[in-house]
């Protein structure tokens, strides 16, 4: 009844025909105008919980049941492949496969299998199937995810070792392979945050630690790295390539010292470990403990001749040892075995430039600069061509330089230093910008704050160039902090250790040769004045900085203690080889070795001490000899060259600090980074000097005199070293002889009063500093 009122109502026909015309009369039709609507599309998200169905079908059988019979073979197959037994276990495995393809234990075998023997597609696929047959196989998923890492998909590995991660959290190694993925997708904050959740899973595992390690140093939390470090390299003490991690983290943060107690350690476990000899090497030439870094590259060349690297370090070596002619010739064989690489080459120029062959180094350097012009030496070639006095060649290397490393701070420095205040305005832009910014090496804010506060003290702008100086100094105290206490303790050493008695029982032992001159005071001084004075004079030679004394110091305990028929031992800087030099030495170090110092050791070393100088200038009636660090060793030149000549310079001691306070400082005789340090460090130097002077009489000399009154200055340094007098000394500016020091470009002018009294600009910066120097 009701569908009849209803066919009546709508006025429809009685049904007749057939069902199918009926229902294409009764179809209801969408108008044209509407739009078709469209199925949602389904997203397919990881679920533990549902199978991923994109899956084609093949990978989606379903498994039969598993015999009593195949579960004993598929436990045969599992312990064959534990014991390492691979290709039995395949074959096994293989065997059952055929009876049950699609047996998820069977096919999991044989993936991993793969990943071992290195066939990741097949492990890929393998992994796969099971994980269609299981989702919720943790040890396919993670399986899955070291394939793709082996195979270079860093996208797929991250997804599945995530899900991995997500299916058991607490997995030691699927934490571990989801931040070695990490790392190499460059995401190291997520790698830092799993390796740490590893090693809460397995705090005893060196292995993570030393990753963790690794991660952390490279997000710059040095301080943690090299804790983790310690602990991996305790748990695994018998473990050499640990305790080499632990040693190569020391000596790339500095702390060479215990550094080479490590790589001690290390080639305790290996002897001929060539990494932890070669580091060992590194770190005793960075500690100036020379004679034993010889004994082990050395012993690198002869496993590996033609090795660059060590041979290069070897070299320098020799030249911080003084051996300039060696450290040359080992270069030139480095520079060979290299085909002319860059770095090598520039390393040879300033051996070469060290031995007194300034020619031969340009050479070097004007054919390295054509032949492969990097911006090493171009830089090493526009600073030598300073050093001689060529301010046009040297200012177009370090243009071209600019060119390619817009924002490099060495050359942007030179720049500065080389143009005074004419500086290009460009140039002082990038200069502030490198100063400024926190992203750069604490060297580069250091030298760029220096050289815009020597900038705009040139203007005469000197609050900002006080500034500029604080900020610098600042920064140099975090990185290198100088030990007052230490430094207090070794000039009172030294003030005991060269007393009357000592000097009356020691005279004569030494050389009667009276060609040396020191030439000692702090930098700044005038020190660089004095030496191309003397070196002006026809019958003068000036050496330039020298480390002599300072490297005769270090030693002479080891020469005290060495046979006198033992090869080489005449030799000051080329001390017997011996596999542990350090246990040879049975003395007390320097200085309180003076009173075990024999005639025949010190004869012997002051004549090489002469030899040496008397071949760079044979005929030279003096040769003139300076060091920032000569004035701490004045005692020790008493006692082996009592004839040579002494000259001390000093200057007003606000002038004297405020120019070391500005000046980048090499880091081979460190100053104190504050004034109120700086003015206890020149109280100390007055306190050594004056006893010093007590031992025998030196020539006096100021730099107020040297500047205001230079014929008279130069009298008296000449009348003190017993040269006669030469007009010739005036014109030390006309010299084509490099200069070292940061003063080359105002050598080469004319001299002039105008730093004389310069403190005064500073007056309101200075308070701290005058009330040191006053003793408040």
């Amino acid at each position: 009844m009701r569908r009849q009122s209803d066919r009546r109502r709508r006025s429809l026909p009685p049904r007749s025909g057939s069902r199918r015309a009926y229902r294409r009369l009764f179809r209801w039709r969408r108008p044209r105008h509407q739009a078709r609507p469209v199925a949602p599309r389904r997203h397919h998200r990881f679920s533990p919980r549902r199978p991923c169905s994109l899956l084609p079908r093949r990978f989606q059988p379903v498994s039969k049941a598993v015999s009593f019979e195949t579960s004993a073979q598929l436990a045969e197959a599992r312990a064959l492949y534990q014991d390492g037994r691979l290709q039995e276990a395949e074959q096994l495995l293989t065997q059952i496969s055929r009876n049950n393809p699609n047996n998820p234990e069977t096919l999991y075998l044989l993936g991993a299998i793969a990943y071992r023997t290195r066939i990741y597609d097949s492990s890929v696929r393998m992994m796969l199937r099971v994980i269609a047959l299981q989702p919720r196989h943790h040890d396919a998923q993670l399986t899955l995810g070291m394939a793709y890492r082996a195979q270079k998909k860093p996208r797929e590995a991250l997804v599945a070792l995530r899900k991995a991660a997500v299916m058991k959290p607490s997995s030691l190694d699927g934490r571990f392979h989801l931040a070695l993925a990490e790392i190499e997708a460059g995401d190291l904050k997520a790698a830092a945050k799993n390796l740490e959740r590893a090693v809460k899973i397995d705090p005893e595992s060196a292995h993570v630690r030393n990753t963790y390690a690794s991660v952390l140093f490279q997000l710059g939390d040095r301080d943690e790295s090299l804790r983790q470090l310690r602990k991996a390299a305790a748990i695994a003490s018998d473990s050499a390539d640990m305790q080499q991690n632990l040693a190569v983290a020391l000596q790339t943060n500095g702390q060479h010292e215990e550094a080479v107690e490590q790589f001690r350690r290390v080639l305790a476990l290996v002897p001929d470990h060539f990494d932890a000899m070669y580091g060992m090497a590194n770190s005793l030439t960075a500690l100036r403990q020379i004679d034993e870094a010889y004994t082990f590259f050395e012993r690198l060349l002869k496993e590996g001749p033609k090795m660059v690297p060590p041979r290069s370090n070897y070299a320098l070596a020799l030249r911080h040892g003084n051996r300039a002619a060696d450290s040359v010739a080992q270069f030139r064989q480095a520079l060979t075995d290299s085909h002319g690489e860059p770095f090598v080459a520039a390393n040879l120029a300033e051996s070469l430039v060290a031995a007194g062959e300034t020619d031969e180094a340009l050479k070097v350097l004007r054919a390295s600069a054509e032949n492969r012009p990097t911006e090493g030496i171009m830089l090493q070639l526009g600073d030598l061509l300073a050093r001689l006095g060529k301010f046009g060649e040297a200012t177009a290397q370090l243009e071209r330089v600019l060119k390619r490393q817009p924002d490099n701070s060495v050359a942007l420095v030179n720049l500065a230093d080389i143009g005074g205040k004419d500086l290009a305005k460009a140039h002082e832009d990038r200069l502030v910008a490198v100063a400024d910014s926190d992203r750069r090496a604490a060297g580069d804010i250091i030298r760029t704050n220096l050289a815009l506060g020597r900038l705009y003290d040139a203007r005469g702008d000197y609050a900002h160039a006080f500034e500029r100086f604080a900020t610098g100094n600042k920064v140099r105290h975090a990185l290198q902090a100088f030990d007052m206490a230490a430094f207090r303790g070794w000039v009172s050493r030294q003030i005991a250790a060269f007393s009357a008695d000592l000097m009356a029982t020691t005279r004569g032992i030494g050389s009667e040769s009276d060609v040396p001159v020191f030439i000692v005071g702090l930098p700044r001084t005038g020190t660089t004045l004095v030496e191309r004075i003397i070196d002006a004079h026809p019958q003068g030679f000036g050496q330039g900085e020298s480390q002599d004394l300072y490297v005769l110091a270090r030693r002479l305990p080891a020469l005290i203690a060495a046979k006198p028929q033992e090869p080489g031992w005449g030799d000051i800087y080329a001390l017997a080889r011996r596999d542990a030099p350090a246990a040879a030495v049975t003395v007390a170090e320097y200085p309180d070795c003076m009173r075990d110092l024999s005639a025949e050791v010190a004869r012997t070393v002051a004549t090489d001490f002469v030899t040496r100088r008397q071949a760079h200038a044979p005929k030279a009636r003096r040769i003139a000899d300076k060091s920032a660090a000569h004035w701490q060793f004045v005692g020790l030149a008493r006692v082996l060259l009592p004839r040579a000549g002494f000259v001390h310079v000093t200057r007003d001691p606000a002038d004297a600090l405020l120019s070391i306070f500005s000046a980048n400082t090499p880091g081979e005789h460190p100053y104190p980074s504050d004034l109120g340090a700086l003015a206890i460090y020149w109280r100390e130097y007055q306190r050594l000097m004056a006893h010093w002077r007590t031992l025998a009489p030196m020539t006096e000399v100021y730099y107020e005199d040297l500047v205001r009154t230079p014929e008279t200055a130069a009298k008296s340094v000449l009348s003190g070293i017993g040269l006669p007098w030469d007009a010739a000394v005036l014109r030390f500016a006309e010299s084509a002889r490099p200069v070292t020091t940061q003063s080359r470009a105002q050598v080469r002018q004319p001299l002039t009063a105008a730093r004389v009294g310069h403190a005064k600009h500073y007056a309101d910066f200075l308070k701290p500093l005058a009330e040191a120097l006053a003793g408040k």
